[in-house]
């Protein structure tokens, strides 16, 4: 039998078998192109992931799942040439040197925060503090006999950046001017002497509690300030004093005014003091402020500026350390000091 020509079978499957073969070819450049995408997703979100821990800190939730606890920020080593005036302004052992600080270091937050509760910044160099506080007290048993009292302070302060409003470098302007009303628990029905009401105290009267220049030098190393003060703004402070209205702690321990005459708000004498900074950990702090029987009286509203009926002066001095988050994963104060007292003592 004669053999019929293949001669279009075979090229019919020559072509079909380079068309699997383009084919296959295209699936395996598929897949590769699939594995090569995937391995680039996963890197990105490794990456993405590892970004989110660096800025959130570990155990940062990720959408969808259960948030955990809140965790204290990341603390950065501080830099070499850092300066002292991320604590210039702390209301710690080294004090508070603004009116809005004084206010605060006396009793009007448990809780500092970067502009203490009722301030306006205008963001020219001007911030002004509005603040009432108000302490109610009762007596259940115990004491001279029951009862309960009320007692308040109204605080207004301007604190006035001169190197913003006038061009001094580092030089500001401080203000503070509080009435105080009300009756005293411990005076009407307990009969101690250390008020359970710590806003009570130094006249219920108005009277001009601070009036004072600073000046700040040396790439903020050397604090000074001098006016009229009170010792107690300045030195024996620390955020954990007023977590409670008791006058034993809050704002400053009570011993010191009972063993010296130390002065103390809202009471301001003559004074200054120096405060200066041998790292942004470490500071020397010294002051001196005017003892005046005279400022104590009921009657006194701080505008009678002069000497008369002064007995002397009292000289705190101090050596600390203290911290924030910004230089240390667990803030802390330590201090050591002494108040000389170059005054008369009844």
């Amino acid at each position: 039998m004669e053999r019929l020509p293949q001669t279009g079978i075979t090229e019919d499957a020559r072509t079909m078998t380079k068309q699997r073969t383009k084919i296959r070819r295209g699936e395996d450049q598929m897949n590769f192109a699939y594995r090569v995408g995937a391995i680039g997703l996963c890197t990105f979100a490794i990456c993405t992931a590892l970004q989110a821990q660096e800025v959130d800190g570990p155990g940062a939730s990720v959408q969808g799942t259960r948030p955990q606890a809140a965790r204290r920020p990341i603390v950065r080593p501080a830099a070499a040439n850092r300066t002292v005036a991320d604590n210039s302004d702390e209301t710690g052992f080294a004090g508070s040197d603004r009116a809005a600080g004084a206010v605060e270091s006396q009793g009007q937050s448990g809780t500092p925060t970067t502009l203490p509760p009722g301030t306006l910044d205008l963001g020219n160099g001007l911030s002004f503090i509005l603040n009432y506080t108000s302490e109610s007290a009762a007596n259940p048993f115990g004491g001279i006999r029951q009862g309960t009292a009320y007692t308040g302070q109204v605080a207004f302060g301007i604190d006035a950046d001169l190197g913003r409003l006038a061009g001094i470098e580092g030089g500001s302007l401080h203000t503070l001017v509080t009435q105080r009303h009300g009756r005293s628990l411990s005076n009407d029905v307990i009969g101690n002497n250390t008020s359970v009401q710590e806003i009570y105290g130094g006249g219920q009267t108005a009277r001009i509690t601070l009036l004072s220049y600073q000046q700040k030098l040396f790439d903020n190393r050397l604090d000074i300030e001098f006016g009229r003060l009170a010792g107690n703004i300045n030195f024996l402070s620390s955020p954990v004093y007023c977590n409670f209205q008791n006058n034993a702690t809050c704002g400053s321990p009570t011993f010191a005014f009972k063993n010296t005459n130390f002065t103390y708000y809202p009471i301001s004498t003559w004074g200054a003091h120096a405060k200066a900074w041998f790292s942004d950990k470490v500071f020397f702090h010294a002051g001196a402020y005017e003892v005046n029987p005279n400022t104590q009286r009921l009657t006194d509203n701080g505008i009678d500026w002069s000497t008369r009926g002064a007995t002397g002066v009292v000289l705190p001095l101090e050596l600390g350390y203290t911290t924030n988050f910004a230089n240390d994963l667990m803030p802390r104060n330590y201090g050591i000091g002494a108040v000389i007292d170059r005054s008369d003592y009844a």
